[in-house]
């Protein structure tokens, strides 16, 4: 294949077929993007339930903006429906978030802390100096899903809950309500497969890594939070793999090896469920990371509001 041949397939034709070839051909790749559309108006009608008091113990944090908002909101809506409280909430702005967004976020979740992008970006380079941390500060702003690990852990008092805005709760959650209660050790998700990079046989041998875990859900006291480890398990990272936006998953599996740690039951939480259980869930929680939406969008959001 010529040169020009393989860029238009590259930038041309490959950005078209896969999610069509992904979502069942056309007419399933048109309905994706019908359900997302629709997705999309059901979320602005979302409002989290007002149960009249909020526990002030754990906080629960998403990192959104304009562009994933309305994941986000049935996110957390379906989490505290199937909850029965609420919980300190907070939105860490991850660049987009504009003054209309901000209304919309703020109309929805009546008690949530929005923290801007300037103000996170600013307080986390002042936390991660290049003096004390120089192999944090040298990838802090390299990702949005970095501050899931790097701003979260440093902007939040005391323990904090860390939730994707791709996931959806159909169920009261009972395990996840344990810890709410006693937080006193890590939470995480268990993962089908251990995702940590681009080169992954290396990372499982030569790095120290805790298999199988997704940040999907992750919660942890930040006030015990041991930066000067996290620091020293990126330089480790970025000797062994190239920067990539798996990083941050990586480095709570090696935060996690040595720690006590409670892992979700993944027959409760479960990750990329199939077509079946998208349409009709049995599971307390269902998790749809980029690569697997089509059920997501096509049938699984129609289930919370249902």
């Amino acid at each position: 294949m010529s040169f020009l041949g393989k860029s238009a397939y590259k930038y041309i034709y490959k950005p078209i077929l896969s999610p069509i070839n992904s979502n069942d051909g056309l007419v399933g790749h048109l309905k994706v993007l019908s359900g997302k559309k629709q997705m999309q108006k059901a979320a602005k009608n979302l409002i989290i339930p007002d149960f009249k008091k909020i526990q002030t113990n754990i906080t629960v944090v998403g990192v959104a903006g304009k562009g994933n908002w309305y994941q986000m909101i049935f996110c957390l809506y379906s989490l505290y429906k199937n909850l029965g409280f609420n919980l300190q909430t907070v939105i860490i702005d991850d660049g987009t978030i504009d003054k209309a967004v901000e209304i919309e976020i703020k109309k929805q979740v009546p008690f949530v802390t929005i923290i801007p992008h300037h103000e996170a970006d600013y307080k986390a380079k002042q936390f991660f100096n290049k003096d004390q941390y120089p192999a944090i500060a040298g990838v802090l702003d390299k990702f949005v899903v970095f501050k899931k690990l790097f701003h979260a852990r440093t902007l939040i008092n005391g323990p904090a809950l860390i939730l994707d805005a791709d996931m959806l709760f159909y169920k009261t959650p009972e395990e996840l309500i344990q810890w709410i209660n006693k937080p006193d050790k890590p939470v995480y998700m268990y993962d089908k497969h251990s995702i940590y990079g681009d080169q992954r046989e290396d990372l499982l041998n030569k790095l120290r890594i805790k298999p199988n875990v997704n940040t999907g859900i992750i919660g942890l006291n930040n006030d015990d939070f041991d930066f000067d480890q996290l620091e020293k398990l990126t330089t480790q990272y970025l000797n062994v793999d190239s920067l990539n936006y798996l990083m941050e998953q990586a480095l709570y599996a090696m935060y996690l090896i040595n720690r006590d740690a409670i892992c979700l039951n993944l027959k409760d939480y479960e990750i990329l469920p199939s077509k079946a259980e998208a349409k009709k869930p049995t599971r307390v929680m269902h998790h749809f990371p980029t690569e697997n939406r089509q059920f997501y969008y096509r049938y699984a959001w129609r289930n919370v509001i249902n």
